[in-house]
């Protein structure tokens, strides 16, 4: 699907129209009653220059595709119901991602807005993880009931000694047996590892489970 233009535009999915009767525009092999391949795959407004804003409910997908979608120069905001990669292109815009699933944003030019509410880990051995390409300053997440403007208002966490990122993470939420206190509920925490930057937020059970949210910042950012 390719949108051009200067106008504001609504862009949803609807689940039935005059000539459809499907409840989902599918695509990949998300369900066995759609035809493999057919559908939505990807969503490319990035020559609009209006505000856009994007829901991508009713676009259906299996859990190892992900939907692309590219805005323009528009203050734009992105509602994604699907694993994702995101590209938002100017502007200050808004993308909220969905429970349970990884997608990877970029933010581009503006003062961009990430909204993280409810994308939990699937499991504590492989969890799901927001990825931000692009975090700079200027832009806002909110993960949960947690607000970072920047990482030093939230604190970092010592995972020196961590084997793994899941060891990591266990470790910054206080989890493991490395003397770090269980973080308070609905507090987050960042750390490096490996050559990028990580935040935690721990829910209303402590230690490391699969309510909790975990954003990937690419890069060593502070």
């Amino acid at each position: 699907l390719v949108v051009t233009g200067d106008k504001d535009l609504d862009l949803d999915f609807g689940a039935t129209d005059a000539d459809d009767t499907t409840t989902t525009l599918y695509f990949g092999t998300s369900s066995a009653s759609a035809t493999d391949g057919l559908g939505v795959t990807e969503i490319d407004a990035s020559a609009m220059t209006g505000k856009l804003n994007i829901n991508t409910t009713d676009v259906a997908l299996s859990t190892s595709e992900a939907l692309i979608v590219k805005t323009g120069s528009g203050n734009d905001t992105i509602t994604l119901a699907s694993k994702s990669t995101v590209d938002a292109g100017a502007g200050d815009d808004t993308i909220t991602t969905v429970s349970g699933q990884s997608s990877t944003l970029t933010g581009g030019a503006g003062k961009d807005t990430f909204v993280v509410t409810a994308t939990v880990a699937a499991s504590t051995t492989a969890p799901k993880i927001t990825t931000i390409k692009d975090f700079t300053s200027g832009d806002t997440i909110t993960m949960g009931d947690v607000n970072a403007v920047s990482l030093k208002a939230i604190g970092v966490a010592n995972v020196a000694t961590a084997t793994s990122l899941v060891d990591a993470i266990t470790k910054a939420l206080g989890g493991g047996a490395t003397g770090i206190t269980a973080i308070a509920n609905n507090t987050a925490v960042y750390f490096n590892y490996g050559a990028d930057t990580y935040i935690v937020v721990n829910d209303t059970t402590a230690g490391f489970n699969t309510s909790d949210i975990i954003v990937k910042l690419t890069g060593t950012v502070e």
